[in-house]
């Protein structure tokens, strides 16, 4: 086998382990290390542990800043990989955009009850709970400016770099 097919294989099962990769303690031993607040400056407060940024700053402040948006980018991506495994963008979607995409989407619901279709999911009978598959397209679909509305988000995407 080929040192490049080795790595391939390498770095697939570090993404898609198996049972066996498993480590209790080293996991309980990782979720019980408390947030050091100097290892996140950005972040406007530690609450629960959880790294909160102020996602109205991000998305009309300093991320137009390289350096900055840089150092934002590391910031989350450290927290992410390497510290609590959890960011609060707060702020990032703004709450008339979020009303307007649930309103869409309990309109969907609705007209999947009308059609007599039961949406089930995977952890509870068909009609116990209402699910919308492939929510992201019937969202764009159904209301495009709803959809862009509700994903423009620079702090999400900030994140997402």
């Amino acid at each position: 086998m080929s040192r490049t097919i080795k790595k391939v294989i390498s770095r697939r099962n570090a993404a898609f382990g198996s049972r066996h990769d498993c480590d209790l303690e080293a996991f309980a031993a990782l979720v019980e290390q408390p947030t050091d607040a100097a290892d996140y400056p950005l972040a406007v407060r530690i609450t629960q542990g959880v790294p909160t940024y102020d996602a109205t700053a991000l998305a009309h402040g300093p991320t137009g800043d390289d350096g900055h948006r840089c150092s934002l980018r590391a910031e989350l991506a450290a927290a992410l990989v390497d510290g609590p495994g959890i960011v609060l963008l707060e702020g990032a979607v703004p709450p008339d955009a979020v009303d307007r995409a649930s309103t869409v989407f309990w309109d969907l619901i609705a007209a999947q009850h009308a059609r007599g279709g039961l949406a089930g999911d995977h952890f509870a009978k068909p009609g116990a709970n209402d699910r919308v598959w492939n929510a992201l397209e019937k969202l764009a679909v159904a209301d495009p400016d709803a959809f862009i509305d509700y994903h423009r988000s620079d702090a999400v995407a900030v994140a997402c770099e």
